[in-house]
This record gives structure tokens, C-alpha cells and sequence, in this order.
């Protein structure tokens, strides 16, 4: 490394200890083949694929309960939305007869 390296005085050392390091097994990594290597790893195997046979049942068995609570939830949307309606209705009938009496 060079002495006016950019980086702190640790990591000069750190990187210095990985280089001599990777120097020092570099060269035996290449000496020895993979059938002698200790760490060796298995071939790959393809993952077996999920059974999907009731996926579709499920999917249709779910439908019925959702469009029925889709329905109530349009229900119970709809009967809030004209509550709503009323309540702004009554405000203003209020506020023209507050505007009367003040006025």
C-alpha cells in the first residue's frame, strides 16, 4: 500500500493482512483439484415442484364467502352513503334556520 493512501491506518492494515492472505493461498488453491479439496459441493438436484391439484378447488371454494361479503360491504357502503346525504341535509336545514334566527 502506499504510505499517502486516502484511506485510515486501519484499513491499510486490514487490506494488507487480506493480500498476503489471498497471496499466500492463491497459488495452493490452484494446486490442488476438486476431487482432492475437503469442501466439496454436491451437484445440484431440481427442487420438486408443489402439487397445485387444490389450488383451483380453493380458489373456487373461496369465491362464494368473498362475493357474499363484497355484497354486504356494498350494502352496508350504500346505506352509509344516504346517511351521509342526511346528515348534510339536516346541516343545512339547521344552518338556514340558524341564519334566520340570528339574522
Amino acid at each position: 500500500m502506499e504510505p499517502d493512501s486516502v484511506l485510515p491506518t486501519t484499513w491499510v492494515d486490514v487490506l494488507g493482512k487480506m493480500e498476503r492472505a489471498v497471496d499466500h493461498w492463491l497459488p495452493a488453491s490452484r494446486e490442488t483439484s476438486p476431487e482432492s479439496c475437503a469442501l466439496s459441493i454436491p451437484p445440484a438436484r431440481p427442487l420438486p415442484m408443489p402439487n397445485l391439484n387444490g389450488i383451483d378447488a380453493a380458489t373456487r371454494s373461496a369465491e362464494e364467502p368473498a362475493g357474499e361479503a363484497d355484497a354486504l360491504l356494498q350494502t352496508a357502503a350504500d346505506d352509509l352513503q344516504r346517511w351521509l346525504d342526511q346528515c348534510r341535509a339536516v346541516a343545512q336545514k339547521l344552518a338556514v334556520r340558524l341564519e334566520r334566527a340570528v339574522g
